[in-house]
This record gives structure tokens, C-alpha cells and sequence, in this order.
């Protein structure tokens, strides 16, 4: 997965985080956008992590939007 993702220009990054830390990603303006997952996460959460964290990037969500939208809309990006 990592590979795939870094062939298109995402960096992939694991971290020591709390149980309720899933994932992160950095500013769609940079140049590399980097998508952060907790590394004690079993490897099917780490896929869904990371591509929920892509659909954020994807999609360019309007920052005003809803919290419960955007989780809806990353959701079905996951799907």
C-alpha cells in the first residue's frame, strides 16, 4: 500500500499515537502531502485510515463544511 501511495506523490508516515488518534494528513498546498496512521493499528484499519485520508486530500473538502458530512463523504470514498 505505501508503495502505491508514494508512486503518486503521497507520503505515508507511522506514529506512536493514543488509542484515539486514527489518522492525519498535512495541508493540501504542499508539495508532498504526507498521510500520518497510527503505527499500532492492524493492517485493514491502516488501509481504511489511509484512504480516508486520501479522500480528504482528493476531494478538497470546503472547510465549513460539517464534521458529520465530511466523515460521511470520506466514508463512501473508502467504499
Amino acid at each position: 500500500m505505501r508503495d502505491q501511495f508514494e508512486e503518486h506523490g503521497y507520503k505515508m508516515v507511522e506514529i506512536d499515537a493514543p488509542d484515539i488518534f486514527y489518522g492525519m494528513t498535512s495541508a493540501e498546498d504542499v508539495k508532498y502531502p504526507v498521510i500520518v496512521l497510527r503505527k499500532s493499528d492492524n493492517s485493514e484499519r491502516k488501509s481504511f485510515t489511509a484512504l480516508y485520508e486520501l479522500g480528504r486530500l482528493i476531494m478538497r473538502l470546503d472547510p465549513s463544511m460539517a464534521m458529520k458530512e465530511e466523515e460521511s463523504l470520506c466514508n463512501l470514498f473508502c467504499q
